[in-house]
């Protein structure tokens, strides 16, 4: 993530009140997932769970991924 766009991310993953609903909300989601992916008759459906549990996940761990990329020093 480019160091820019970090920053103009950080008061969004910084608000503790929006954050851990948010992190709720996500959670209840990659649960539901899990549920559809064991449930799954076929690949495709299989693999269209596991796209959305990458996703999800990616989502969920944004606030780590933009406080990093806020801090790193670029030459």
């Amino acid at each position: 993530m480019h160091p820019n766009l970090a920053r103009t991310l950080l008061p969004l993953v910084n608000q503790p009140d929006f954050n851990d609903l948010f992190q709720e909300y996500i959670d209840s989601k990659i649960n539901d997932i899990i549920r559809e992916f064991e449930q799954s008759e076929t690949d495709m459906q299989m693999w269209k769970a596991q796209g959305k549990l990458h996703m999800l996940r990616k989502i969920r761990d944004m606030q780590i991924e933009v406080k990093t990329s806020a801090d790193r020093k670029y030459p």
